[in-house]
């Protein structure tokens, strides 16, 4: 065995390329490395331009959470030269990895990409005797280490730049752009980008003989002379690259006009800053990598909305306006990538590869579009099997989306157009994205009843209080019977999930944890269990998942109930850490109980009580233990700390309180008159509290 698997190692980073002839025999080699040393695969490269010195490259993922790229040398690392090295960990720093793992015939170096110089984290040998170090859980452990970055991620170098130059043209432009305009500049600009680094992936000679001289930024540069606009650079380099017939959605003429008096320097400067990466020398900007599997993330933060802070103060200089999100459209944060895989590898895992390849998907809050994005690259991803551009094709037309934020939907239009033009080197014929009220839009598309395979969504939390009065109109007439109290406008996305679902269908939700007790949405937790099983719940409270936002989730998938029996046991995963391990355990059906976390499974009556707080075994094994035990209260009276609001009001001597309301003030016990083991005789003062056995 040992011998068996050595020699994949020597294939795969043989000096000459001969061996791996096929595109299908090198994909073949890839997955047994993959599978022999437990790594996960997601992707593999072709980089035409390591050629000379890799054999291959092969995205992987490790529980979901720690993605890398391993690159197989045909020579060892050190004698590569310094472009040939940049080149080589752009390709995991574009595709938003931290992690490049270099595979040499007699050596693993694990190498950390967001540090100048790069970091060689761990170095190891490996040898016919000694394969471990090729292992995924060697990376885990190197990975789970605290590294120090000294460059920013990949995403954070976009936006940044994005966002200099939305509030720099904002001022320069005198106020006079909207964000309709700036969205449809940018989407231009990173399309154009992304066509011309597609073309040199594809046809590298063909893109070194004429193209240098054809990219946004020189055909800009030496058409100067003739006053050629942004717009119209645009243009003819689409037209340089073969492309002509684009979609308005893609380059609205008419918007980008607003940018035609742009001064010659801003314009050269703004260009500029679309290839290198100011903020992460000496990498630059690879849009072919980006389009593949990092656009939808980047386009996350790139949804926020502008606008100009008003002041009395008088100011030289134009005011630069700074980003906000609108509370009425819910929080727009960045989704993790990892839930979206999860997600998608989840519903992967509970159908054929056929009927999973053909699901037709609605995102009802579609946002950047980083979940149908993901779903779309896993069935689509050629490691799984023969993926033809019919396929493809299918794929993309069966995703449907919506989203009350216009510039979301034009990132998703964007973000799902590149990944189509990458996949295929053509741009797709039609995609589903409407701008729309998602609640309106069902109700005034009755036909969308049971037409969906999968809903999957992380629907905006939008408490009663941020509401507009006719958004809480139409959730409260559109829930009807099934809310109540204070809803929440994300109780409204799973009551069109469960309406729009085939029987078998599924509905996968990024969910504030208060959903698994708060009494307001106790209705629509009866509504899923009367018209759906539960088929995964993972409480997700102890991580902070969106940073330093107070926002405490859980991730639930349910299945629209069809004519199944035995009815299918829900798995419950409760996490503290190593998150990415849980979900990895969750999508390979095993039940785990450590102290980072615990996934098991439950019956469906489970979720028959008043709330969904679900106990792992250990801790319910003890809880029943304690439930056969007398309760203190039996033995003594328990009171508990008030907190008044206002101590000067409400509490008072004895000598105040007013005859015959003697029955509403209590004795007030404070801390410096408390005793160990006992209680005062005589206390000075007295709180108001009109309260019997706890009602008022």
């Amino acid at each position: 065995m040992v011998q068996n698997l050595y020699s994949i190692v020597m294939e795969l980073t043989a000096p000459s390329s001969s061996t791996l002839l096929t595109v299908d025999r090198t994909r073949k080699i890839l997955n047994d490395f993959a599978y022999n040393f437990e790594w996960t695969p997601s992707d593999s490269l072709d980089i035409p331009s390591t050629n000379d010195f890799a054999n291959a490259h092969l995205i992987v993922e490790h529980g979901l959470e720690h993605q890398a790229v391993i690159t197989f040398l045909k020579r060892p690392y050190a004698d590569l030269n310094y472009t040939q090295k940049k080149n080589l960990l752009g390709i995991s720093y574009n595709n938003l990895l931290d992690w490049h793992i270099q595979v040499e015939s007699e050596k693993i170096l694990y190498v950390f990409n967001r540090c100048s110089p790069e970091k060689i984290a761990k170095s190891y040998p490996i040898s016919r005797e000694n394969l471990d170090n090729l292992r995924s859980g060697v990376f885990e452990a190197i990975s789970g280490q605290r590294h120090h970055p000294n460059l920013p991620a990949l995403d954070d170098a976009l936006i940044e730049t994005i966002s200099f130059w939305k509030r720099n043209l904002y001022a320069e432009m005198e106020e006079n752009i909207s964000n309709q305009q700036f969205s449809a500049l940018f989407n231009a600009i990173i399309f154009t980008r992304a066509v011309e680094d597609n073309y040199r992936r594809l046809y590298p000679q063909r893109y070194d003989e004429f193209s240098n001289s054809n990219t946004l930024f020189e055909t800009f540069l030496k058409n100067n002379s003739n006053s050629l606009t942004i717009r119209e650079s645009i243009l003819k380099t689409l037209e340089d690259f073969g492309q002509t017939n684009i979609p308005e959605y893609l380059i609205d003429r008419s918007l980008l006009s607003a940018f035609d008096s742009l001064n010659t320097q801003t314009v050269k400067a703004l260009l500029q800053d679309f290839y290198r990466i100011k903020s992460a020398r000496p990498y630059e900007y690879d849009f072919s990598l980006i389009s593949k599997h990092a656009l939808s993330r980047i386009y996350e933060g790139y949804t926020s909305i502008l606008r100009v802070e008003e002041s009395d103060q008088l100011s030289l200089f134009p005011t630069l306006p700074t980003e906000q999100r609108n509370k009425a459209y819910g929080g727009i944060y960045y989704t993790p990538q990892f839930i979206a895989r999860f997600f998608a590898r989840y519903l992967r895992e509970q159908m054929p590869p056929i009927e999973f390849q053909q699901l037709k998907t609605l995102e009802p809050a579609i946002g950047s579009g980083i979940f149908v994005r993901t779903l779309l690259e896993i069935q689509c991803d050629p490691m799984q099997g023969e993926v033809t551009t019919e396929l493809i094709q299918s794929a993309f037309q069966n995703v449907f989306g919506l989203d009350v934020d216009p510039n979301a939907c034009q990132a998703a239009l964007l973000s799902l157009s590149l990944l189509h033009l990458v996949l295929t080197d053509q741009l797709p014929s039609q995609l589903s994205i409407e701008t729309a009220e998602s609640i309106q839009y069902y109700q005034d598309h009755p036909e969308l009843k049971e037409s969906f395979s999968a809903v999957i969504t992380n629907p905006p939390f939008v408490a009663l209080s941020d509401q507009t009065e006719a958004m809480r109109k139409r959730i409260a007439q559109f829930m009807g019977d099934d809310g109540r109290g204070r809803i929440d406008l994300s109780l409204a996305f799973i009551k069109i999930a469960l309406e729009v679902l085939k029987p078998g269908g599924y509905g996968l939700f990024v969910l504030p944890h208060k959903f698994l007790f708060s009494k307001s949405d106790a209705k629509i937790r009866q509504l899923i269990t009367q018209e759906a099983w539960i088929r995964c719940l993972v409480d997700l409270s102890a991580i902070p998942i969106f940073g330093q936002v107070d926002t405490y989730i859980v991730l639930l998938i349910f299945q629209k109930r069809f004519n199944v029996q035995p009815e299918p046991l829900a798995t419950i995963s409760h996490c503290q850490e190593l998150v990415g391990r849980a979900l990895q355990d969750v999508v390979e059906g095993r039940e785990v109980e450590s102290q980072f976390y615990s996934v098991f499974k439950v019956p469906q009556n489970a979720f028959n009580g008043e709330d969904w707080l679900i106990k792992p075994p250990s801790i319910a094994r003890i809880q029943q233990k304690l439930e056969t035990l007398p309760k203190l209260s039996e033995f003594m009276n328990i009171r508990v700390g008030v907190q008044t609001g206002n101590n000067k009001v409400f509490i008072v001597s004895k000598s105040h309180i007013p005859k015959g309301e003697e029955a509403i003030f209590i004795p007030y016990l404070s801390d410096r008159e408390m005793e160990v083991y006992t209680t005062p005789q005589k206390v000075s003062q007295y709180l108001f509290y009109p309260y019997f056995e706890e009602k008022l």
